[in-house]
Order: C-alpha cells, then sequence, then structure tokens
C-alpha cells in the first residue's frame, strides 16, 4: 500500500505477533502434561512432547524473529540490484 520497507514490516510484525503468540501458547501449554510423564503411559510420550514444544518455540522465534529480517536483507538487496539497472539504462 505504498509504505516504506521497515514500516511495513514492523506493522505487519504488530499484527501477526498476538495470533503467533497465542496459538504457539496453548499447544505448548498443553503439551506440558505430556511431557511431564503424567497419567497412563506418560513416560512413553514425554520425549515426543518436548520435541513438540521445542519445535514450536523455534518455529515461533524464527517467524516472529528471524524471517522479517531476511525478508528485509533480500528486499534491500534487490533494491540495490534495481538501482544499478536502472543506473546502467540512464547511461
Amino acid at each position: 500500500r505504498g509504505k516504506e520497507l521497515f514500516e511495513a514490516i514492523m506493522e505487519a510484525g504488530r499484527a501477526r505477533m498476538r495470533p503467533v503468540l497465542m496459538t504457539a501458547l496453548t499447544t505448548i501449554l498443553a503439551m506440558l502434561p505430556m511431557s511431564l510423564g503424567l497419567g497412563e503411559s506418560g513416560e512413553n510420550w514425554a520425549p515426543m512432547a518436548r520435541a513438540v514444544m521445542g519445535g514450536l518455540t523455534a518455529a515461533t522465534v524464527l517467524t516472529l524473529l528471524v524471517v522479517p529480517v531476511i525478508y528485509a536483507m533480500v528486499e534491500l538487496k534487490a533494491e540495490k540490484i534495481r538501482q544499478k539497472r536502472a543506473a546502467k539504462k540512464n547511461v
């Protein structure tokens, strides 16, 4: 919508942070009893629950922090390439 790159990234991050965090936290908290090995055959499912919790935590961090940073880096590089091509056309 014609916004600057960093302004658009920040606005998108603010808009998506709450839904992403709520989804991840509810799933992680739901897995907590299983990861502690509570209940019948809980010790059998505990490693899987811990792996899911760790993976979800890592994916949430990547989604909210790393992906926007990489997007900004790629977009800035693409803008430099576009400027170089435009300069070559003008010469």
